[in-house]
């Protein structure tokens, strides 16, 4: 069985203290990559906190075997799965990526 190259595309959140680095990083990236950036720290905590998911896995692979070595071992993806997630127009919020710049001030 083939199954079609998939992609999960998520978001990249960076948040720094100056805007003027934000805007520049920004403009760097691929914009076909989903970014979303703060200046303010309290604002991205509520935001990320807005838009949490619930902590269980979508997905669950299951070995045969786990005393075999991983290249001996049989996999068990559930494909339905994957396919009703792809349909989720959602799934492109969730960030994955968490960039923080940190500056500590005395």
């Amino acid at each position: 069985m083939q199954l079609p190259v998939y992609t999960h595309p998520t978001l990249t959140v960076l948040i720094d203290d100056s805007e003027s680095f934000l805007r520049s990083l920004s403009f760097q990236l691929d914009p076909a990559l989903a970014n979303k950036t703060f200046h303010d720290t309290r604002g991205a905590l509520q935001w990320l906190r807005r838009s949490a998911r619930p902590s269980a896995p979508p997905l669950r692979v299951h070995f045969d075997s786990p005393n075999l070595p991983p290249d001996h071992r049989n996999v068990a993806v559930d494909t339905e799965s994957v396919y009703r997630i792809s349909g989720q127009a959602g799934r492109f919020a969730i960030p994955s990526v968490l960039v923080v710049d940190i500056r500590c001030r005395r």
